[in-house]
Parts: C-alpha cells; sequence; structure tokens
C-alpha cells in the first residue's frame, strides 16, 4: 500500500522546505499505523483508511471462505465416488451377468442360465454360481451341464498383455450329461454349433491329460474339479 504525506526541512539558511515523501507499507503495517495518533490524524490517511479497511475485509472473508470452498469440492466427490462404487456394485454384476449368458447362448445356440456372478477386478477373480447349459433341442435331458461353482483367478498385470495367465480354475458340483442319438450326441452337436476357429483352434494336438476328470490336476498339484458326476444315456 503506497500513501504519501509532506515533511519540512529546515535548511541553513533558515528557509523552510516542504517535500514530499512516499511511505509503502504491507497491510499488516499499514493497518497498525492507522490506529496510532499520527495515523489517525493524518489527513492523507483518511481515504486511505476507508479503502484499506475495505480492501482488508474483503481479504479476510475471501480467507475464510477458501477453506468452505475446499471442503464441499472435498465432500462432493467422495459422494460421486461412493455412488460410482455402489452402482459398480449394484449393477456391474447383473451387466457382467448379462453378458456372460447372452455371448455363451450366442455361441453354444443353446440356452446358458447363472445364478449370480461375482467380478473382483482388483483381486482378479470370477466366481460364478449355479451355471447351467441347456441340452439341444430334440433331446430327452433338459440340461447337458451342471456346475454348483465356478472360480477363475487370472494375474491381473497379464490383462492387458496379449497373453492372460490364468493362476487357477476351480469347478465344484459338476454333473455332466452325455445323451447319444444315432451316430452323434449333445456333446457333438454344441461342438459343431461353435465358431470354426475355436472349435478346431486346437483339436488335432494331444492332450496331455490322461484318466478320470477328478484326476486332473493344474500345474500346482491341486486338484481342478473337487467333484464330477457324469451320465451317459
Amino acid at each position: 500500500m503506497e500513501f504519501s504525506s509532506e515533511v519540512s526541512f529546515e535548511l541553513n539558511n533558515g528557509a523552510v522546505y516542504n517535500a514530499p515523501v512516499y511511505f509503502v507499507l504491507s497491510a499488516r503495517r499499514l493497518r497498525k499505523h492507522m490506529q496510532t495518533p499520527a495515523g489517525l490524524n493524518c489527513p492523507v490517511l483518511k481515504f486511505k483508511r476507508r479503502c484499506c479497511k475495505k480492501t482488508l475485509i474483503l481479504r479476510e472473508k475471501k480467507m475464510k471462505k477458501g477453506p468452505k470452498i475446499l471442503i464441499s469440492i472435498l465432500v462432493v466427490l467422495v459422494v460421486l465416488i461412493a455412488v460410482v462404487a455402489l452402482l459398480t456394485k449394484l449393477f456391474g454384476d447383473r451387466a457382467l451377468k448379462v453378458g456372460i449368458e447372452a455371448g455363451a447362448e450366442r455361441s453354444m445356440q443353446v440356452g446358458v442360465h447363472l445364478d449370480d456372478v461375482s467380478l473382483s477386478i482388483f483381486g482378479g477373480t470370477l466366481n460364478l454360481k449355479n451355471l447351467i447349459v441347456d441340452n439341444p433341442e430334440g433331446y430327452q435331458h433338459p440340461n447337458v451341464l451342471k456346475v454348483g461353482n465356478t472360480y477363475i483367478s487370472v494375474n491381473i498385470r497379464t490383462l492387458l498383455s496379449d497373453t492372460v495367465e490364468v493362476k487357477k480354475i476351480q469347478l465344484d458340483d459338476v454333473y455332466l450329461t452325455i445323451e447319444q442319438k444315432g451316430l452323434t450326441n449333445n456333446l457333438r452337436h454344441i461342438l459343431n454349433n461353435l465358431p470354426k476357429g475355436r472349435r478346431h483352434g486346437r483339436a488335432r494336438q494331444k492332450s496331455s491329460h490322461q484318466g478320470t476328470p477328478d484326476q486332473w490336476r493344474d500345474r500346482r498339484g491341486q486338484t481342478a474339479a473337487d467333484t464330477w458326476t457324469v451320465r451317459h444315456c
């Protein structure tokens, strides 16, 4: 804050010289100076005092509003994050369930049903509850496959790469129905409905797994399926 005043100088010859003097004070020092008798009686500071008081009041109001505005913004952000997380939890699994059912039905051309889907993005896990695959039309039994629980775990670091690393696939309470009809069966019928790229991807490679399904083991020695029930009709 800058203001001016006059100071009288007495020269050696006795003459008096009035010279203007400029002062530059900070707002805090100016506020203290205005409370002194010299500042109150100074005609130059009367107008400055009124202007400075208004300026200081406005600054104090702005300084008080700053933290309130910041807190309001933070509260709004927290509420938005909570709403997004809740909507993702409520509708994300449901949308994934509908997508899995629609994609599987389109590929296999048979009905696919799921009771519940639970996806953990940060954990890299997927749980499918009560997976049911319907039998093709013309067969006696209603279902070809029932899986009580399907658990899939992947390495989340490889999700954005070309090759996704699957850590574990666990199937519980598996019921598979093989129904013969002439020279074909229901499994062959479903395999013929699959796209050629998926059906013949590795069909010519010899499987390294031998024996019954409950003897299949992954690289860590864990049983891939706890319970298998195969019915041949």
